[in-house]
């Protein structure tokens, strides 16, 4: 893996000979990441259930991304970032429209039951990784489909 020289690469692109197996390592790296980026804002002295969230968000990114290298043929797939794109775009917009109506029933009963609270806690953490786990199954399963 490559971290500061682009020209080899440049090269293997331009080539077209750069494997799904040789461009996971960096895929991982700019997921997992790209997620640590969006969940450290947190301040440091954010509750356990604040860093299940953070760490959990952080492995299923990455796990996710190794399932649909699995999926997708491992080091005999082809096209895996151009698939995760292309069908992760709309596999998110499904997984979203479908979890606004079912997230607001799970959140309406939740408070019916005394579950949560007005702050971001355990019922909301399990919501959102059970949506993260779903999403990934989706793409991994979308990603299998396109192997030939």
């Amino acid at each position: 893996m490559q971290i500061f020289r682009t020209e080899p690469l440049k090269e293997k692109l331009r080539s077209r000979t750069l494997t799904d197996r040789e461009a996971l390592p960096y895929l991982l790296s700019m997921f997992g990441f790209a997620a640590a980026a969006v969940v450290f804002p947190f301040p440091l002295g954010s509750s356990w259930v604040d860093r299940v969230n953070q760490g959990g968000t952080i492995l299923l990114a990455v796990l996710g991304l190794f399932y649909a290298y699995r999926q997708n043929g491992g080091a005999k797939g082809h096209d895996l970032a151009l698939k995760y794109i292309v069908l992760g775009e709309v596999v998110v917009m499904r997984c979203t429209l479908a979890a606004i109506p079912t997230g607001i029933l799970l959140i309406w009963l939740g408070n019916q039951l005394g579950l949560r609270d007005r702050t971001f806690g355990w019922y909301d953490t399990i919501l959102w990784l059970v949506f993260q786990v779903v999403a990934y199954q989706r793409l991994g399963r979308h990603i299998a489909d396109t192997r030939g």
